[in-house]
């Protein structure tokens, strides 16, 4: 057997040992049966914590990633790739899904941030893929890539 496997059995021993004489020896047994009946409720109220922190966190990257796609929006649009069309309907769908515009109720709303969270990710990666060609190869005003002559 490795050293290492042997050192975590001793270690779990010497925890399990300081857990007995903290608790006390003659109570240690209705105290796990006490611990393990309520591990349900802990569970489902640290489940419930970890769910609102992710609805939170996804919130906020999708409203972080709207900002990006409209300044993302904007820089194209000074460098003359068409991007004002693109800008309206990706908002406008953005500010429906959120509810901006009074659609729902609070859960059909709360369902649709995963859907502006995608609609602006998406947005922004392809408005980066816009700007990420070269400059000499897009023709301004019009936002596409001539063919090359063979």
């Amino acid at each position: 057997m490795r050293r290492n496997s042997l050192a975590v059995i001793w270690l779990c021993g010497f925890l399990a040992t300081v857990a007995v004489y903290e608790v006390g020896p003659d109570r240690f047994v209705a105290q796990l049966s006490y611990a393990l009946s309520h591990l349900g409720d802990t569970l489902d109220a640290l489940a419930s914590q970890l769910i609102y922190g992710a609805f939170d966190l996804m919130r906020a990257l999708a409203l972080g990633l709207f900002g990006v796609f409209v300044v993302l929006c904007a820089v194209a649009n000074r460098r003359g790739i068409r991007s004002i069309r693109t800008l309206v309907v990706v908002g406008f769908l953005f500010l429906a899904l959120i509810g901006a515009f009074g659609f729902g109720d609070d859960v059909s709303i709360s369902r649709h941030w995963l859907g502006a969270f995608v609609l602006a990710g998406v947005g922004a990666l392809v408005m980066t893929r816009r700007l990420s060609r070269p400059a000499a190869l897009v023709t301004p005003g019009t936002g596409w890539m001539p063919r090359q002559q063979p």
